[in-house]
């Protein structure tokens, strides 16, 4: 039923009421890596629009392989559309006032960093979010210095007016503050031509070399082999957001050299997963002694 409102003189309106939500339910069990600490220790401090806030971030983060990115009020509050018109999410459905002030509480509490953005050409632009790594300081003032006369920062610096659509993979935002936690790189930064090395974790006792040449066809056998026995050993989800975008470089001496699609990718597989990965490198090729991960162009 329409709900029914008397205006100043009794004059009757009706206004249309929203169906009720339904999920259809889900299509596949694809996810989002969304951090157990969050739901362990953070999430009962947190308000509830706090909290979705806080969830529509690592969606736009961890969602999409970043560890930080550019996200507008508007786009926090009423989601994205793409410029075809289809929709990619619907935000948290709050409105600006109260998703400010669950901003700010997220700061507050450590939860998140955010840069504010400033350029000379728009002014105060969309503000960069992550969440906030251990060691890593608190939210710092903007990432450009803000010329005299420019208006102070307030909640206009999280519009992004005219911001380009939200599309998957990429090269994320600069990171929101310094710190010792690898970030990906940054918008500007000059990408290298396909197959070339970029960045190379150092190995103990491992010299950094040339870059090794293009993969063989014996380095691409191998390398589909040990990603088929981590299928078997992985989530769908994980196995998705951290491998199925890897490929083979080349061996350098017998250290195989495997290109992540971007900075973070590849710190989070050599940090967290280069054991799982390098046991069943072992198993497939018992000759070869380590794996390495860099970031390289996709083909």
């Amino acid at each position: 039923m329409a709900r029914r409102t008397d205006g100043p003189r009794g004059s009757a309106r009706r206004a249309p009421e929203r169906a009720p939500f339904f999920f259809e339910g889900i299509e596949s069990p694809n996810g989002t890596i969304f951090p157990d600490v969050l739901l362990d220790l953070v999430m009962p401090f947190l308000s509830p629009t706090e909290w979705k806030v806080c969830s529509y971030i690592v969606r736009r983060t961890f969602g999409w392989k970043k560890a930080s990115d550019r996200i507008s009020l508007e786009q926090i509050c009423h989601g994205i559309v793409r410029r075809d018109g289809s929709r990619l999410d619907y935000g948290t459905q709050l409105d600006r006032k109260t998703a400010i002030k669950a901003l700010r509480g997220l700061e507050a509490k450590g939860v998140i960093v955010a840069q504010r953005n400033y350029s000379e050409a728009r002014g105060f632009e969309a503000t960069t979010y992550g969440l906030r790594f251990r060691g890593q300081p608190p939210t710092r003032t903007l990432v450009e210095k803000i010329p005299q006369g420019a208006p102070a920062p307030g909640e206009t610096l999280h519009q992004g007016e005219g911001e380009p659509d939200h599309q998957p993979g990429g090269s994320a935002p600069p990171p929101p503050v310094a710190s010792g936690h690898p970030q990906p790189p940054d918008r500007t930064t000059k990408q290298p031509a396909a197959g070339q090395l970029v960045q190379a974790a150092r190995l103990p006792g491992l010299p950094l070399a040339d870059a090794p040449g293009p993969a063989g066809g014996e380095e691409v056998r191998l390398w589909a082999a040990v990603l088929a026995q981590l299928r078997q050993q992985m989530t769908p989800a994980n196995f998705e957001t951290w491998l199925a975008e890897t490929r083979p470089l080349g061996r350098r001496g017998p250290v195989l050299v495997v290109a992540a699609p971007s900075g973070f990718v590849r710190d989070w597989l050599q940090q967290r997963l280069r054991p799982l990965v390098l046991r069943a490198l072992r198993d497939a090729a018992p000759e070869l002694a380590d794996v390495v991960f860099t970031v390289a162009a996709p083909r």
